[in-house]
């Protein structure tokens, strides 16, 4: 079948889904309620010999669309070998690449390439083709480097289906695009270490050489080229096409330029840019992962405990320790009259100790005698009760004089 425009193409998808049926009363039926024959048109005289005859019904060679019943089909596909000006016409009219052959055809040198488009079909559910498209884009960005490897920078651009801006200058569109979901910390760590987003740094700040970081650019662009980067990053023609050529196909600066029809020193310029953008996301991702791990760390600590005790008992227990504070005084001032009183009985007995063993006629009539050069005591047969008292005594809590 051939089609010449996307008009046309357009059409032939209306068809395939049973969507250019004519609903006039007049319209002439599907073929299929026709009785053509079928059978041959060779016929045997009488004689024996075999005369053709042309048939009287056969089927038409054209016919309209709306005389023909549409046949139920999952899905329209092409194959045509490799260029960028059919690839654009066939990504135009909606198709999109499934497999690229690793070699070239013998007579054409052109890789044979074969483009689906799905159609709404009842029975499939919309958007299992995008399952097929990111398995052929993961596949073509590893053999970029092998059997790819030389192929032109612009086809291999196209197939990949980047995101790219509408403007010159590289600048982010405002609507983002319908890439996968971002890359994480886990797989950023994959391929880059913190060693490394520095010299992505210094290179983005004029302070190194691009062959400082050119054992990272194929890191970069898989994160790009897979759609593992927000769908508001975007690139621009040149800082994508610098991106593949140096990062995918392992192609000199000056391949590259010679391909895209500029200076070298302004492909590196708007390469620098890209880099720039690249090592900003990067330590984004970073930044943030740490900050999310940071409030994680202070809500935990700051997170209520569940309580030992029920609130039940707790009541009781500050219920318990008023009434104990209300009847301490009392308490206390009993303690202290009980160890008065013993303090009292104690100094009596102590003091008993010392006593002497005499009256006071005894003690007159020996100072008459004159018999005051030597005064004997004789010891109390409970003496040894006394020692046990003043002991006592000795270890009661002696009440401290505050000096004002």
């Amino acid at each position: 079948m051939c089609i010449r425009d996307r008009y046309m193409g357009d059409l032939l998808t209306r068809f395939l889904q049973g969507e250019l049926v004519s609903l006039a009363e007049n319209a002439a039926p599907p073929d299929d309620m026709f009785k053509f024959e079928t059978g041959t048109a060779i016929e045997t005289t009488s004689d024996g010999d075999s005369e053709l005859k042309p048939r009287k019904k056969l089927r038409p060679l054209l016919k309209k669309l709306s005389e023909v019943r549409p046949p139920s089909l999952h899905y329209a596909g092409v194959a045509y070998g490799l260029s960028e000006e059919l690839f654009r016409f066939w990504r135009k009219n909606g198709f999109e690449p499934v497999y690229l052959r690793q070699t070239a055809n013998e007579v054409t040198g052109e890789h044979s390439c074969i483009m689906l488009k799905a159609l709404a079909h009842p029975e499939l559910p919309s958007g299992w083709l995008n399952a097929y498209t990111s398995d052929f884009r993961r596949r073509l960005v590893s053999l970029l480097s092998m059997d790819f490897s030389e192929l032109d920078v612009k086809t291999s651009l196209s197939a990949l289906d980047a995101p790219l801006t509408t403007n010159a200058k590289g600048e982010d569109d405002e609507e983002g695009g319908d890439g996968e979901q971002s890359a994480t910390r886990e797989e950023l760590e994959l391929y880059l270490t913190k060693f490394d987003v520095k010299r992505l740094e210094a290179y983005s700040k004029n302070m190194a050489d691009y062959r400082l970081i050119a054992d990272l650019l194929p890191s970069l662009a898989r994160l790009f080229f897979l759609h593992r980067l927000p769908g508001s990053f975007r690139l621009s023609y040149a800082q994508a096409a610098a991106l593949l050529g140096m990062g995918l196909q392992h192609k000199a600066v000056e391949k590259v330029a010679e391909a895209l029809n500029m200076p070298v020193s302004q492909l590196l310029a708007l390469f620098n840019k890209a880099v720039k953008k690249l090592t900003t996301f990067v330590k984004g991702v970073f930044s943030k992962e740490i900050e999310n791990e940071v409030r994680a760390r202070r809500v935990k600590a700051d997170e209520l405990l569940p309580l030992k005790k029920g609130m039940d008992s707790d009541v009781e227990d500050e219920g318990r320790a008023v009434v104990a504070k209300i009847e301490a005084p009392k308490d206390i001032e009993e303690e202290l009259e009980g160890r008065k009183a013993g303090k009292g009985a104690n100094e009596k007995k102590v003091s008993s100790r010392y006593a002497v063993d005499a009256d006071e006629e005894e003690i007159a009539s020996a100072i008459a005698q004159g018999k005051t050069d030597n005064i004997v005591l004789k010891r109390r047969p409970d003496a040894a009760q006394d020692e046990a008292l003043f002991a006592e005594d000795r270890r009661l809590p002696r009440k401290k004089n505050k000096k004002k």
